[in-house]
């Protein structure tokens, strides 16, 4: 495999940042249990995900040169990438979703999360919340869509979630990792993210992850602040007394202002996950149980 100057992966991430923003994005992945950098479309589900650090055994003409054009590689993937969306537009132009059985979606549903005000038909309610269930497609395994009513076929949402909780094991399993695991930019410390080996809708994990939380309060001694910070993965902190939820709320409401992309907002506030009742809550009703409300 070739690899990539550190120098040069910067400049790609630049480009992708400031040439291709609206088109192409950065996210975190794992690989072989490593996180790494990928390059995804923006805004659209399907889109398959390219390791950063695969892209010079997929373009090796573009790594002959002693200098590598950032730009002409970026280019390059978004052309990459845009066919192979087209590809999986036509799989579901030529019927591929009509083929798709109620076998097919049990086997390869997951759960995700998203907000309250997320605009689907089949979901299960959770605190302010909603459990929405994604599907990944076997012929193209970076891809997913989201159940609707159309696709039920007499399923029901009990069926899928029974379904997907299954399935998490093998398709995205929960983790919990140290934040300079996930972040770099973060120094080492007392907080953790919880989200899925994919890094994709790994928010849920809250909920067929909870065992993690729970080992993770018993440890530090306390209760546990769930920071949603995106869809895609929550922060945990251990539960000080001295912690103004207020405070809290507005760290959320910063980082949705400021770092989160809209569609990728989950919640306004944090949730609590509470060692006595070994209950999940909004921060509303864990404030109703201190008294601090």
């Amino acid at each position: 495999m070739k690899k990539m100057s550190i120098a040069l992966e910067r400049e790609i991430m630049q480009v992708v940042k400031s040439d291709y923003s609206g088109l192409l994005k950065i996210e975190y992945h794992s690989k072989n249990g490593v996180i790494k950098q990928a390059i995804k479309l923006d805004r659209n589900d399907c889109s398959p995900v390219l390791f950063i650090d695969n892209i010079p055994d997929l373009f090796p003409e573009m790594f002959a040169c002693a200098r590598p054009d950032a730009g002409k590689i970026v280019s390059a993937v978004y052309d990459m990438m845009r066919i192979s969306l087209e590809s999986v537009e036509a799989f579901k132009n030529a019927g591929g979703f009509e083929g798709i059985d109620d076998a097919y979606i049990l086997e390869n549903v997951f759960p995700a999360l998203l907000p309250e005000k997320a605009a689907v038909d089949v979901f299960i309610p959770f605190m302010d919340m909603k459990i929405v269930f994604k599907v990944r497609l076997k012929e193209h395994p970076d891809a997913t869509f989201t159940v609707n009513k159309t696709m039920m076929n007499g399923l029901t949402e009990a069926e899928l979630f029974l379904a997907s909780l299954e399935n998490v094991s093998r398709l995205s399993a929960p983790c919990l990792l140290r934040m300079p695991e996930m972040f770099s930019f973060f120094s080492d410390g007392v907080m953790k993210v919880l989200t899925n080996t994919e890094k994709f809708y790994g928010a849920a994990a809250i909920i067929y992850g909870k065992d993690k939380i729970k080992n993770f309060a018993e440890k530090e001694g306390s209760d546990i602040v769930i920071i949603p910070s995106s869809v895609h993965e929550c922060i945990l902190l251990p539960y000080d007394k001295s912690m103004s939820f207020e405070c809290l709320n507005a760290i959320v409401n910063e980082v949705n202002t400021s770092v989160v992309k809209e569609e990728e907002i989950l919640s306004d506030h944090v949730y609590m996950y509470d060692r006595q009742t070994d209950r999940i809550v909004t921060d509303a009703e864990y404030q109703k149980k201190i008294g601090k409300i």
